[in-house]
């Protein structure tokens, strides 16, 4: 079976909330940051929250100047999508919270999880409404996208790898 495209909706929802999910920790009141060092992150998503496709598996090099630096980084990004977040809750390697962007897609998200400074484990459920009407669809279309991002530290950089 191959793998569906992943809608733009769903693409541009996905990069929030990937950009959020590693940066809130470094935002939160107890101020856990991610080990620099080399990362794995596998993420997935699904339409009915039981059928799961794989979206990205991904290795990153975190910068030791990295693990500081995600707050403006995190805040740039969610200004420039035109969203907020909403009641987040960041404490004892656990986050929850609500991702909102009111513009055409009304897109929510619901976020959910555990993390530590070598590992972070968010599920995410979204909410969208799509405007069906040229494409002979009802006029409104609402949608929910199920996430799951996972990742943890493998190791150590590679000296030329580090940013």
């Amino acid at each position: 079976m191959s793998a569906r495209p992943v809608s733009p909706v769903a693409a541009h929802a996905l990069a929030i909330v990937a950009a959020c999910v590693a940066c809130i920790p470094a935002i939160a009141a107890d101020r856990v940051k991610f080990d620099a060092g080399l990362w794995q992150h596998m993420n997935r998503v699904s339409s009915d929250g039981a059928s799961w496709q794989p979206v990205e598996t991904a290795r990153t090099c975190l910068s030791e100047a990295q693990t500081t630096s995600w707050d403006a980084q995190v805040r740039e990004q969610i200004a420039a999508a035109h969203c907020t977040i909403d009641r987040l809750s960041v404490a004892d390697g656990r986050i929850s919270g609500v991702i909102a962007c009111p513009g055409i897609y009304r897109y929510r998200a619901s976020v959910s999880g555990q993390y530590t400074s070598r590992a972070y484990s968010i599920d995410v459920v979204s909410s969208a409404v799509l405007d069906m009407s040229r494409a002979g669809g009802s006029a409104k279309s609402p949608i929910t996208r199920f996430a799951q991002w996972r990742g943890h530290r493998i190791g150590a950089c590679r000296p030329s790898a580090t940013r």
